[in-house]
Parts: structure tokens; sequence; C-alpha cells
């Protein structure tokens, strides 16, 4: 059940971060970073759960759509954030059985645990976005 103090999906208005990302692993700690910052700027904390999904939305993109990825960020309702990772392949997203190990496979049952919702949109022109709303968070105040 959505939280009511999260605005339905999808958020409107511009994204208050967008962030391109190279087809390099190495690049998620960066974003992520950038992507908490912001929220913590909102007055939004305990960030957490934004910080492990927005991680796993863009490792996703990179290990799977083997793309540049594009990560965009606003804040939805008082207190959530909406994370979403566009890329260039139009497959969906498969929440997979996880490897016997389970030290794979389990990027979107991650997703799923920690967003309030999360979803798939096409993108015009060929890809797709996926998006996670997370939160809600405390404030500061």
């Amino acid at each position: 059940m959505a939280d009511p103090d999260c605005s339905p999906a999808p958020a409107s208005g511009d994204p208050a971060l967008r962030v391109e990302v190279p087809v390099d692993l190495e690049a998620v700690d960066g974003v992520r970073t950038q992507v908490v910052e912001l929220a913590a700027s909102w007055g939004l904390s305990e960030l957490e759960d934004l910080e492990v999904v927005t991680s796993e939305l863009i490792t996703n993109a990179i290990v799977h759509a083997r793309s540049v990825s594009v990560v965009e960020v606003r804040q939805a309702g008082a207190d959530c954030v909406e994370v979403m990772v566009s890329d260039r392949d139009p497959e969906p997203p498969v929440k997979r059985i996880p490897y016997e190990q389970h030290t794979r496979g389990l990027g979107l049952h991650i997703v799923d645990a920690l967003s309030e919702e999360w979803g798939v949109r096409v993108v015009d022109g060929g890809g797709k976005t996926v998006w996670a709303r997370v939160g809600p968070f405390p404030g500061d105040g």
C-alpha cells in the first residue's frame, strides 16, 4: 500500500538531478552519493534505503542494458524521493530467481523490498525507464 505522504507515480516536473552514467560499475558510487546528498539537502534523513535502491537500479542498467544510462531524481511528496534510471535497452527488467549462492539476481527483489513502489515506463524512441519511489523519510525538523 502506498504511503499517503508519497505522491502517486509518476512524479511530475523537472528532475532536481540529472546525471549521465557511463557503462562502468565504478561510476555507481559517485552517482549514489549525489542522490543521497540531494535528498539530505531537502531535509530528509535516514537515507540508507534510498542509497541501496539507487545503487541497484544503476547497477542493473549497467550490467543488463550495457548502455549509457541517465539517472534522474525528483522529490515525490513531502518526504519521498523518486529515482529514475533510463537506458537504451527496450527489454523490461525481470525479477529473477537468485543464483544458488545468493550473490547475484537479487537487485529487483531488493528494490521491491525497500521502495514504496517501483515500475517501468517505455521511453519514446526505444529503451525504458525503471523508477522507484523510496520513503517516507523522517525530516530534520
